[in-house]
């Protein structure tokens, strides 16, 4: 029933024959139609099941355009909900109604009232209301920890659950990370076997902390990420993010959301021409996004999710066979 979403898609937005109007701004998922079935931005039922959808797109001054969508089904298979994200970044030029991305796909743009509705092939349809982001200090930060069916598992020595922010390395294109204490949680109840399910809650409270922040001239961000791992060595702390799962004794990543927690603030040039230009101002929730350059290529930036709706679940599946696999993200400062 879903449809991914990539740059690749032709998109098309269904004609009214009204004179071209301005795309900039900030546009929060209303609705997504596929074929006969349509899931809300609030619980849908649908064939059985509760879903409900999250996103945005957004157009900017520079002419570049970013879309990320959530998908959320309660009551999965072997698992309480069902996650999934897309999301991309793309340069484009507009001629009249027509959007060209930086990879010659074709946009047509048109309008039902205030409504922007973008339509997918002959089949999908996402339905767009224009937003205005509220900033907030405060962020729901919750989900729930499960193991779905694929044949692998292995008892958890010490699960745990972190929130971990990222943080550039000493030199350019490493990376490093820091948790603090208090967002350090065990998972009880947990890990013993597959059937298992935890609940955790590390919702913000106040703004980013001085050293969760990564510097863009006279902006900051934050980038943040749910984490759950098998503390071996029992010392409740996460000791090891990139290389974990070496020796027995090690701690070892198993699960990491799907949406990252972010914290902006201010604007600078140096964040304008970052993979993070599109972070919304203090607490939000995003995804990673695979963004096309102008020149030819990609990066790995990210794109907003909506805060206009029910706060997203942020769930985690733990895999066993191997380490967890962590976004490609790199922080790279004006140094």
């Amino acid at each position: 029933m879903r449809t991914r979403i990539a740059a690749s898609a032709l998109l098309f937005l269904a004609a009214c024959g009204q004179a071209p109007r301005a795309i900039t701004g900030q546009w929060s998922l209303v609705s997504h139609t596929d074929g006969a079935n349509t899931i809300n931005n609030v619980d849908t039922v649908l064939a059985g099941h509760t879903w409900r959808v999250n996103g945005t797109f957004t157009a900017d001054e520079s002419d570049t355009l970013a879309l990320a969508i959530a998908y959320v089904q309660d009551a999965h298979i072997n698992t309480d909900r069902f996650f999934s994200v897309n999301a991309f970044v793309s340069p484009f030029t507009r001629e009249s109604n027509v959007l060209s991305t930086v990879d010659d796909q074709v946009w047509n743009v048109a309008w039902a009232d205030e409504r922007l509705s973008l339509r997918v092939g002959t089949e999908l349809t996402l339905t767009f209301e224009p937003w205005t982001p509220t900033p907030s200090e405060t962020l729901a930060v919750t989900g729930q920890v499960s193991v779905p069916y694929t044949g692998l598992f292995e008892p958890l020595v010490a699960p745990r659950v972190a929130l971990v922010f990222l943080l550039p390395g000493a030199q350019p294109g490493e990376m490093r990370f820091i948790v603090d204490p208090r967002d350090d949680l065990p998972l009880a109840g947990f890990g013993a076997d597959e059937t298992q399910t935890a609940s955790y809650d590390l919702s913000r409270a106040e703004g980013a902390l001085g050293i969760q922040r990564v510097t863009y001239d006279t902006a900051f961000i934050s980038i943040g990420m749910v984490v759950v791992y098998d503390d071996r060595d029992q010392n409740s702390t996460l000791d090891e993010l990139f290389q974990s799962c070496q020796t027995a004794n090690q701690d070892c990543v198993r699960g990491i959301s799907p949406v990252l927690i972010t914290y902006r603030m201010g604007d600078s040039t140096a964040l304008a021409a970052s993979p993070f230009s599109f972070l919304l101002p203090a607490w939000s929730h995003a995804a990673v996004a695979t963004e096309l350059l102008p020149g030819g290529g990609e990066r790995v930036g990210v794109a907003p999710l909506s805060t206009a709706t029910v706060p997203l679940p942020i769930d985690v599946w733990v895999t066993f066979s191997g380490p967890a696999t962590l976004p490609a993200l790199v922080l790279e400062p004006a140094r």
